[in-house]
């Protein structure tokens, strides 16, 4: 209805109409403001992420079981009013996140900038075909292609200086809104220029000065920054050519003084260089079906060895590296194992690790050593990358150490998952016993079978030193440990401890007439005792429950509420989640 009254609708690469697949995917959220604003619907844009670990149990966990979620750090908000109005949300799945480098650029203008590289660099050698699957990937639109790779042609000395912050001074010194099919698309180039221009050289500033102990470095990068407010032109009626001449020339004025002062020059630093491989080593996969490879795969990664690596400064052990990364990446989004072996095939070829090398993990036996043909490609794309002219950044100083860097990002989202994963089954164990319903039932000789459930859980996260560290193991299963400490206690024990703990919450178990307590635990509330009760299959339990006369719905515990599950209490003979424990029978 839409196409016939007027509105262009954008579809994805490769699909010719509204095919089911793709309607499955489209977020109606996201759709019925795009259709409210008018003009261009781009269905890629509305689709909704395939399901990610970010809506996963551990996005819900909170504060289970007494744990926190960590949030991930947002970037820095120092970059000046030319950098971006507000950043756009980060794109879905792992991001590759180097310990001590921020990045201050929105997802929007790294996209952005990644593929004007990209034109820059291999455009005039790239088929159509794989053009329209790289805009696919970094969301750029075909008008937006057209107006950076014109941007692009208006440098003579592009393709010497693709790498490096040079390139962008001059062009923002020399583009004007004319090169553009609005004066808001040009405001958005000039932004992400601006912003890359900004967070590189104001990266570089705070690792290393050379030959500025005067003041003169900082003072050059005072005077970058007010320049750039002042080219920052946000509407037509305020733009003034000579005006912004005058402001463009101090930038890159400013910017050269700067660049003079810092060790890493005009280059663009290991950070943001491994930032846009990356990116575009994505675009091997489909957008949409993220376990698969797409047809170009191979001539996107000829490619980038041979004319976009050169210029970034990508070595072969650092292509191998970051190769392993987005295949990790792509199967932590589509949970498809075949990419997992394939990650741990390529990391297994680094010469960082012993492995046969970049020039030895091409073709031949290595690609045979997979069980499919998507895992042939992983390893036959991996190797012969040429060594490239420029120099090191100070940030990696070699190869290996660059490489290493990238591995040790890996490292931290496999624990993390690791992290997530037991945290979810100590929280789905720790659900069953406390609101697992009036049939989960328990008596203190339960609790060997459990312990010994839950010691193997925790040998299996800490896998002999392979895994999560032991105290981490551990501190994450305090918690549950304590709640098996409840349970072994004599019923009479038990009861007597809850009404202890309404008087004093944080009151540990006291002892049994037996001996002590089983193992020191922390302290218990009142709600789970209550709800140890609630799952003991003994009539002294069950008797002293309806004594208390609370209501027949427990309300969850915290467990059960942070994971969002509704417990449905049908007993009407017993209050709590007890059900019929009245009679002897039951």
């Amino acid at each position: 209805s839409l196409q016939q009254y007027g509105m262009s609708i954008l579809l994805p690469v490769g699909c010719s109409g509204f095919e089911d697949w793709l309607l499955d995917k489209v977020d109606v959220g996201a759709l019925l403001p795009s259709i409210a604003r008018g003009g261009e619907l781009d269905l890629m844009a509305v689709c909704r992420a395939p399901s990610s670990q970010r809506d996963g149990p551990a996005s819900r966990r909170g504060s289970l079981l007494g744990r926190a979620t960590p949030r991930t750090p947002q970037p820095s908000a120092e970059v000046t009013s030319a950098a971006t109005p507000a950043p756009a949300p980060a794109d879905r799945g792992l991001e590759l996140s180097i310990q001590d480098v921020t990045l201050d650029l929105d997802e929007s203008q790294l996209k952005d900038l990644t593929y004007a590289t990209f034109l820059a660099a291999a455009g005039d050698q790239a088929s159509p075909a794989l053009l329209g699957v790289l805009r696919a990937q970094l969301e750029v639109s075909a008008a937006r292609s057209d107006e950076l790779r014109a941007v692009a042609a208006l440098d003579a000395g592009a393709k010497q200086e693709i790498g490096t912050l040079h390139m962008h001074a001059r062009l923002l010194k020399t583009v004007r809104p004319s090169s553009f099919s609005s004066f808001k698309n040009f405001v958005r180039w000039r932004r992400g220029t601006s912003a890359t221009l900004w967070c590189v050289l104001r990266q570089a500033a705070t690792q290393r000065w050379r030959g500025a102990s005067d003041g003169s470095g900082r003072a050059a990068l005072a005077r970058l920054r007010g320049a750039l407010r002042r080219a920052d032109v946000a509407d037509a009626d305020e733009y003034d050519e000579a005006e912004y001449a005058a402001a463009t020339a101090a930038v890159v004025e400013a910017a050269g003084s700067v660049a003079a002062c810092c060790d890493a020059g005009w280059d663009f630093g290991w950070l943001l260089c491994a930032s846009i491989a990356d990116r575009l080593l994505r675009g091997t996969f489909d957008a949409l079906s993220e376990a698969e490879y797409v047809a170009e795969s191979d001539e996107l990664v000829g490619l980038l060895r041979a004319r976009v690596w050169p210029a970034l400064g990508i070595t072969p052990e650092l292509h191998l590296a970051l190769y392993a990364w987005v295949h990790f990446r792509q199967f932590v989004l589509s949970g498809e194992g075949r990419l997992l072996d394939s990650a741990n095939t390529i990391v297994k070829a680094l010469p960082v690790l012993g492995g046969a090398g970049a020039g030895e993990a091409s073709g031949g036996d290595g690609a045979d050593t997979a069980s499919n043909g998507a895992t042939g490609n992983a390893v036959s794309s991996t190797g012969n990358t040429p060594t490239s002219s420029r120099q090191a950044t100070p940030r990696a100083p070699d190869s290996a150490a660059a490489a290493s860097q990238v591995l040790g990002c890996l490292s931290e989202a496999v624990l993390g998952l690791l992290r997530d994963y037991h945290g979810s089954l100590l929280d789905a164990l720790a659900f069953v016993l406390l609101d697992g319903g009036p049939l989960r039932l328990f008596v203190p000789g339960d609790v060997d079978a459990l312990e010994a459930d839950l010691t193997a859980l925790q040998a299996l996260f800490h896998a002999e030193a392979d895994g999560l560290e032991l105290d981490e193991v551990e501190s994450a299963s305090a918690p549950l440990s304590a709640i098996l400490d409840a349970m072994a206690l004599d019923t009479d024990v038990l009861i007597a401890n809850y009404k202890q703990a309404l008087a004093l919450p944080a009151r540990p178990l006291a002892t049994t007439q037996h001996g002590a307590a089983p193992a020191p635990a922390p302290a218990l509330d009142p709600d789970v005792l209550l709800r140890v009760l609630c799952h003991r299959a003994e009539h002294a339990a069950s008797k002293f429950l309806k004594g208390l006369k609370i209501n027949k719905r427990l309300p969850l515990s915290a467990v059960g509420q942070a994971g969002e599950v509704l417990q449905k209490v049908k007993s009407k003979t017993s209050p709590g989640l007890l059900r019929g424990f009245s009679t002897k029978k039951k």
